[in-house]
């Protein structure tokens, strides 16, 4: 039978966690789906753990060394099931997650990006926090361009929607799935759903994000997402001098635009964090 779902684990050192990971998606209540493993230069026992797992379900390739973006798009070309699941190798899936997000991606809502929420958890799972997600769908595309509305660690994509908009961005390598989003919301709805579907593990691996980038990144996403939709020329990623200085054209420019209110609110709130970190003046 064709697995409905793909699940993909892109995975770099994480040979103390990975095993939990795999458990917790070989316990689901749903069970048609395909576990796409994809190692990028594991120096640890990543590989092995995974390849000692002999379920047909599951396919692990020793993928060349790729940013986060390229692997997820790798991963996501040796699958051909019409949802896409992502699964962070450190995290744990509760067991009805796929059969959960499945359901509502299924409910005939025109969906393409389903999620929900997540609790946080220390290096042995121990609980931190929870993190709920927003339930209005009106208010999940709405804000969506001020704020990710969408736990990425949870979410389910409609294959579909995501070969139209091309799949990951690789310019990307931080911020690729605020701005994947960015491009799904022209393609249909999105939803949460309000049950707890992961545990988000932190710890001494997880990776550090630089918050300047991240902010820089996050600015390009935005603003490249408002010139689409007021049909002006997209900006060149870049970070460093020539992209900070496109970044400032693009919001001194902006304020002869007509748009609504929340592309306008979007600008400010981005410039703000944007001369906090001293890219723009």
């Amino acid at each position: 039978m064709k697995p409905v779902v793909d699940i993909i684990m892109p995975a770099k050192n994480r040979a103390r966690y990975i095993g939990e990971a795999i458990e917790s998606i070989l316990a689901q209540s749903y069970q048609n789906f395909r576990l796409i493993i994809v190692d990028n230069g594991s120096r640890d026992q990543t590989m092995a753990i995974a390849k000692n797992y002999t379920d047909p379900r599951i396919e692990v390739f020793d993928g060349p060394n790729m940013n986060l973006p390229e692997v997820l798009n790798f991963a996501i070309s040796k699958g051909n099931a019409p949802y896409i699941v992502r699964m962070d190798s450190d995290d744990y899936s509760y067991p009805e997650r796929i059969e959960f997000l499945l359901r509502k991606m299924e409910s005939g809502d025109d969906l393409c990006v389903v999620s929900g929420s997540l609790n946080v958890c220390g290096p042995n799972l121990e609980h931190y926090s929870t993190i709920e997600a927003e339930l209005k769908p009106q208010v999940i595309k709405r804000k969506l361009i001020v704020k990710n509305t969408i736990m990425n660690p949870a979410c389910m994509i409609n294959r579909s929607a995501f070969e139209v908009v091309g799949g990951y961005n690789p310019k990307f390598n931080i911020a690729e799935d605020y701005e994947l989003f960015l491009r799904l919301a022209t393609q249909g709805n999105f939803a949460n759903i309000p049950d707890i579907l992961i545990k988000y593990r932190k710890h001494s691996g997880s990776s550090v994000i630089n918050r300047k980038k991240l902010t820089i990144y996050t600015a390009f996403a935005r603003f490249n997402a408002i010139a689409r939709e007021l049909r002006k020329p997209e900006l060149e990623v870049n970070v460093d001098d020539a992209g900070h200085k496109s970044l400032s054209e693009f919001v001194e420019a902006s304020s002869e635009w007509k748009m609504r209110s929340m592309l306008r609110r979007s600008i400010l709130v981005t410039a703000r964090k944007l001369k906090k970190h001293s890219v723009i003046a």
